[in-house]
């Protein structure tokens, strides 16, 4: 990276176009977060309202949105089948599978399969960068968006980086969660990764069918949860409770998920345009966090250089030095004054 970059303004989301600010980023020479702006214009310019649900590959995640399409669309199974992100759009069906881009920059064109071979193709999902569906699905309309994101358990450090690096393009997140394992660190710490993007953030307690009132109620159990993620600075929109296996279960919130998604779906552009400008100022801070950093190793390289190549501890001492012989000077100007 070259030291001769612009500082970026505080108001830059407010100043700059999506075009002003790509501009910087390549400035920084910062690729990855260029390829975010390129598809926050795509997104914007779609007006699609992307829901992105995330958790445990065990919590029923891909089965709660196979519920949600009416039908099976994608795979579920006691395996992480979900190696990549899988979008999901109402029309006639088909599948996009889309390459990872290549060493050069240069992103492949899709190809198209057949939604009876998706199951293979989301087990390959390393071979893929994404991939998207569209099938007869009511509830999403012509703007809708269902995202299924890797499993966050999975030992597979790809499938975590494949869930964070789709969450610029999710406009509300629903979390699921196990019923036993709501708790976990790795749930909360998760949830704190998700809500610091600022976006609707939903958390869905499924399987709530393993309750059992007499050993806690539900009241109880519910003020745990918020306690619990308060305390990590976790603040929902809401909090809801579902059984994909015993509809009828007294506690199962599953009309309520349908209603909510529906009412999202109405505000769609005030939704979509915050989403937006959520994502830009995430993807600006954090490249300006990188930009910063590099700045600092550049000049410790620099100092190291000019110390004759001596280890940091050398350069250290002489920086102490330095500010030492100031404090001197310092004394020296005060004392003749």
């Amino acid at each position: 990276m070259g030291t001769g970059r612009a500082e970026m303004p505080n108001e830059i989301l407010k100043e700059q176009s999506y075009l002003g600010l790509r501009k910087l980023l390549e400035q920084w020479e910062d690729p990855a977060a260029v390829q975010i702006i390129t598809d926050l214009e795509t997104k914007a310019a779609a007006g699609e309202l992307t829901f992105a649900f995330c958790g445990h590959f065990s919590a029923g995640k891909s089965s709660m949105i196979n519920q949600l399409c009416g039908k099976q669309v994608l795979p579920s199974g006691p395996v992480p089948t979900s190696a990549n992100i899988v979008s999901i759009r109402s029309g006639s069906p088909r599948v996009l599978l889309y390459p990872h881009a290549l060493e050069t920059g240069v992103q492949p064109s899709p190809w198209e399969t057949t939604p009876e071979q998706l199951q293979d193709f989301c087990r390959k999902g390393g071979e893929y960068a994404a991939i998207s569906v569209w099938e007869d699905v009511p509830l999403l309309g012509s703007h809708g968006v269902l995202m299924d994101t890797p499993g966050v358990d999975s030992t597979d450090n790809g499938h975590q980086a494949a869930t964070h690096s789709a969450l610029h393009l999710a406009d509300v997140v629903f979390y699921v969660m196990d019923y036993n394992h709501v708790q976990s660190e790795n749930n909360l710490a998760f949830a704190k990764a998700l809500s610091e993007w600022g976006k609707p953030l939903y958390l869905i307690i499924n399987q709530i069918d393993k309750h059992r009132e007499q050993e806690i109620t539900i009241e109880l159990y519910r003020r745990q949860l918020e306690s619990a993620f308060g305390q990590w600075g976790i603040h929902p929109a809401g909090i809801l409770f579902t059984s994909l296996k015993v509809q009828e279960h007294p506690l199962n919130q599953w009309e309520h998920l349908l209603s909510l998604i529906d009412s999202l779906l109405k505000q769609r552009e005030e939704l979509l345009q915050y989403s937006l400008s959520r994502s830009l100022y995430h993807t600006a801070d954090a490249a300006l966090g990188a930009y910063r950093e590099e700045e600092q190793r550049e000049e410790r390289e620099r100092l190291l250089e000019e110390a004759g190549g001596e280890g940091p501890d050398s350069v250290e001492q002489e920086l102490q030095k330095c500010a030492e012989e100031r404090v001197r000077l310092d004394g020296l100007g005060r004392r003749r004054a």
